[in-house]
């Protein structure tokens, strides 16, 4: 009961609609609640409860002006608007609070747990600093979202529980937070736990833990164009031994029952335990009824038949089935499908285009084909163009995370390489899915401007924060 009063005072003192506007007025949570290692875990519980409750926010933004899935419905009508490019800052879906708000649990985590230390012997240093690397994890995920959808965002890392706080926070440079989230990550893996002696994979695949903390800060490398450091973190990863494909006959166990042994890092649901269920399945991709997203013709093309990725005919049905070899669907207590951020494919995946960007594209190509042929399709063929590569690759990437929230990303990350290089590749998406043709012309010019890849601030945060400038793109 104890537990649930603190963390019913956190969502309290925290929650708010916009947490940016966030002023509480005293040091209620400092003086109260840090008193024993119950309370810390209070803390990180409701801490990757705020985090989880970001996953169909990243899951959306992933796919939403990609090519993979249409969405419809009165529910999603504002993010179909940003799906067909018409973007403003008052769009209610254009919103960043969730992920701020469990960047503050983060923050506070990291910033008071210590007062507990000598006051419960349960809690010790070295608990202390794995429950750190934790946060920073956690920290990191959300503002690694935050810089894809918006680039340049306020880098906040002092926890909002005193009136003390600076609220009005300029917005930090893309790199800026990404260099933040290196340096961070790089400390997080030095006191982090090594989990794999854990026999439990609900703890093992569900919170974060020293392979998690590298698969996250080897997408920050690619993302960066720093292709060694992307590999060097992969290796670790691979080295480990621990993680592995799943065979193509047990391909689906990825999705049910999920934390297989290719899984690293994944969202947990439990609709066993007070009703625990993926939000895909409200209104999004319900088991029954109208379902609002659903692939489009790309998607359902860009298969061969006998890619087991296609699940089905459907690549949703990794959410919906129980079995890809039967039609039997998950019934209404099975709502429960975890959120996949990293599993070893990727990793390999990873590997594989940073091999190919240094200049090995053999081996390359054999990374590729690892995970290629275990869809059951054969191998790619090989060239000497790394062009020609880097098509395959976005291509068999697509096939690969189908309707998981990676799409917009990796196809944003290939337009962008070589400083925008090849914005055809994003463009060309783009314009496929505006559905105003007296306006058309008009588009064409302003997506010449990279700066509209990334939403705008959101108006109310504007309006508060006087320290916020718009996207340049959204402020004409």
């Amino acid at each position: 009961m104890k537990n649930l009063i603190i963390v019913a005072l956190l969502l309290v003192l925290f929650s708010c609609d916009k947490y940016l506007d966030l002023e509480p007025e005293n040091d209620l949570i400092r003086q109260e609640f840090w008193q024993t290692k119950d309370d810390v875990d209070a803390v990180m519980a409701a801490m990757y409860d705020a985090f989880r409750e970001t996953s169909l926010e990243s899951l959306i933004w992933g796919e939403l002006r990609a090519d993979m899935i249409i969405l419809g419905g009165n529910d999603f009508a504002d993010y179909v608007r940003i799906a067909e490019s018409d973007i403003s800052p008052t769009n209610g879906a254009i919103k960043w609070n969730e992920y701020y708000f469990a960047i503050n649990l983060a923050n506070t985590l990291i910033e008071y747990s210590g007062d507990v230390l000598g006051k419960d012997d349960k809690f010790t240093e070295q608990l202390k600093l794995s429950y750190d690397a934790e946060a920073m994890f956690v920290r990191a995920m959300c503002y690694f979202y935050l810089v894809r959808v918006w680039k340049d965002v306020p880098l906040i890392v002092k926890a909002s529980t005193s009136d003390t706080v600076n609220f009005y926070v300029p917005k930090s440079t893309e790199y800026e937070v990404l260099n933040f989230l290196i340096e961070d990550l790089k400390y997080a893996e030095t006191i982090a736990y090594d989990l794999q002696n854990i026999s439990d994979p609900v703890t093992f695949k569900g919170r974060a833990n020293l392979y998690s903390i590298r698969a996250v800060l080897a997408n920050i490398y690619l993302w960066l164009e720093r292709y060694n450091e992307c590999l060097e973190y992969c290796e670790k990863i691979i080295s480990s031994g621990i993680y592995s494909l799943l065979s193509e006959e047990n391909w689906f166990l990825l999705y049910y029952p999920g934390n297989s042994l290719e899984s690293i890092y994944e969202i947990q649901y439990n609709d066993g335990y007070n009703y625990e269920e993926n939000p895909i399945y409200e209104k999004f991709l319900p088991l029954s009824g109208f379902s609002a997203a659903y692939p489009s013709i790309i998607a359902q093309t860009l298969f061969d038949d006998e890619d087991i990725r296609l699940c089905a005919g459907n690549p949703w049905n990794k959410y919906l089935r129980k079995s890809i070899t039967s039609s039997l669907f998950r019934d209404n207590t099975e709502r429960d499908a975890n959120f996949i951020y990293y599993r070893y494919s990727e990793i390999l995946l990873m590997k594989s285009e940073c091999l190919a960007e240094t200049g090995n594209l053999k081996e390359a190509y054999q990374q590729l084909n690892e995970v290629v042929n275990r869809a059951g399709v054969g191998s790619v063929e090989s060239t000497e163009s790394i062009y020609q590569f880097r098509e395959s690759l976005l291509s068999e990437r697509a096939k690969e995370y189908a309707m998981e929230g990676k799409r917009w990303f990796d196809v944003l990350r290939f337009a962008k390489k070589e400083k925008f290089a090849d914005k055809n590749k994003i463009t060309s998406i783009i314009l496929s899915k505006f559905t105003n043709p007296n306006d058309l012309e008009r588009l064409k010019a302003r997506i010449k401007d990279t700066m509209f890849y990334y939403l705008p601030i959101p108006q109310g945060d504007l309006d508060v924060n006087k320290a916020l400038v718009q996207n340049p793109f959204y402020d004409r």
